[in-house]
């Protein structure tokens, strides 16, 4: 086990309050020498654990549901993301949904972070994501992760998370297509996070060129997974049918609202039957 953890954390620069706290160190050859890090790993391991069930509180579900006592995922792209709620109830519940996301990734690898470490940051990181697209209490029939994921990536790496927000900006502003800013960003996300290092190594501010193999792993499985979820845009995109953003002002309301005209509602009640994507939902 502990040539295990050795090859896993063979990269440590920091660890959490409680790796010190168990009386968890490490010798030059990063070879764990107190038996007290079994401890360390059974509490790092729940919390990883809680961070899929922290991120399986899908709040477009939860909002749509007692605010609205109806389910969000039978509008529009029948998706349980912020987008499909600000086309579905407005832009308050849009950006109230969003928040919400966004705070349950960052209080997941916060916690982890202060806890135990960078390592296990990134494995409750990617478990909040994972949560939020598969929620055990919906049916795993959650979101896309674009907005979890960034907030993720913004605790875990500032920096990294500023340059992919504008990559995205200048993708979804040159070609009006959200789903496509978020493609690419998630590709790039491991190999910026490679970059990071490898610059920081250079400039003497860190002692390592590269991230742990946890990291890595993790920061790859992230950008794969958010790919997958995006695989009907893909097909879209590639047949010219993914529909542009419109920054055009457009009244919001309940699906259900008087001011929704019949030929309003049997689009959108042909699009949630056909689980069409107007434009990436996160």
């Amino acid at each position: 086990m502990k040539q295990l953890y050795q090859i896993l954390f063979n990269n440590i620069s920091s660890e959490g309050i409680l790796f010190e706290a168990f009386g968890v160190t490490v010798r030059e050859n990063g070879v764990l020498v107190d038996s007290r890090f079994i401890m360390f790993t059974v509490l790092a391991l729940l919390w990883v654990a809680a961070s899929y069930f922290i991120g399986s509180l899908n709040f477009s579900i939860i909002i749509s549901k007692f605010k609205y006592h109806d389910d969000v995922r039978k509008h529009g792209s029948a998706n349980a993301g912020s987008s499909n709620m600000q086309r579905t109830y407005g832009n308050k519940a849009g950006a109230l949904t969003l928040m919400c996301d966004m705070a349950k990734g960052i209080v997941s690898v916060l916690t982890a972070r202060v806890l135990f470490g960078e390592n296990i940051a990134y494995l409750a990181g990617t478990m909040c994501i994972i949560g939020h697209c598969l929620p055990i209490f919906f049916s795993f029939r959650g979101g896309k992760g674009v907005a979890t994921a960034f907030a993720v990536i913004l605790t875990l790496n500032p920096l990294v998370a500023l340059v992919l927000a504008l990559v995205f900006a200048i993708l979804v502003l040159g070609t009006k297509y959200i789903s496509l800013g978020s493609i690419i960003c998630a590709f790039l996300f491991p190999i910026f996070i490679d970059r990071y290092y490898s610059i920081l190594k250079s400039a003497g501010v860190l002692k390592y060129g590269s991230p742990t193999l946890l990291m890595a792993l993790c920061s790859i499985f992230i950008a794969l997974f958010v790919v997958a979820r995006h695989h009907k845009n893909i097909k879209n995109l590639l047949n010219g049918q993914e529909n542009k953003l419109s920054f055009k002002k457009k009244e919001q309301g309940s699906p259900y609202s008087s001011s929704n005209t019949a030929e309003d509602k049997k689009s959108t009640t042909y699009r949630s039957l056909h689980n069409i994507d107007d434009e990436d939902d996160k």
